[in-house]
């Protein structure tokens, strides 16, 4: 065997590479999800929300504050798609019960409850 100089003849080979992990991993693993993933180009997220796919999740895409944001698509009230819905006055709105979500994802709009009553935390 031919060395370089400097450099340490080894007496063993480097282990071979188990590739049986990652012949496994595929795009609904959950070691996935603690990494960024493009789902959409920002054009692409305009005045309307827009539905998407992340690791076999649907999840809605929406601008909000000149923003880009994501929020699971469903809304907690009937598990409603966010997708189906629209913006209006700067809030995800659901479309089936009107639920309206700001940027950061709070509830400020129950339609059943009284415009300036309390909403439940």
């Amino acid at each position: 065997m031919t060395t370089r100089p400097g450099v340490a003849e080894s007496a063993t080979a480097p282990p071979a590479l188990d590739n049986t992990a990652l012949l496994a991993l595929d795009n609904a693993s959950p070691c996935l999800a603690a990494a960024w993933h493009p789902v959409a180009a920002s054009a692409e997220v305009g005045d309307q929300p827009v539905g998407v796919l992340l690791l076999d999740r649907p999840w809605v895409l929406v601008r909000l504050d000149g923003e880009v944001r994501a929020f699971e698509d469903r809304c907690p009230h009937r598990l409603a798609p966010l997708s189906a819905g629209s913006v209006a006055g700067g809030r995800l709105v659901c479309r089936y019960h009107g639920w309206a979500f700001e940027a950061g994802g709070a509830c400020t709009r129950l339609p059943a409850n009284r415009e300036a009553g309390p909403l439940p935390s």
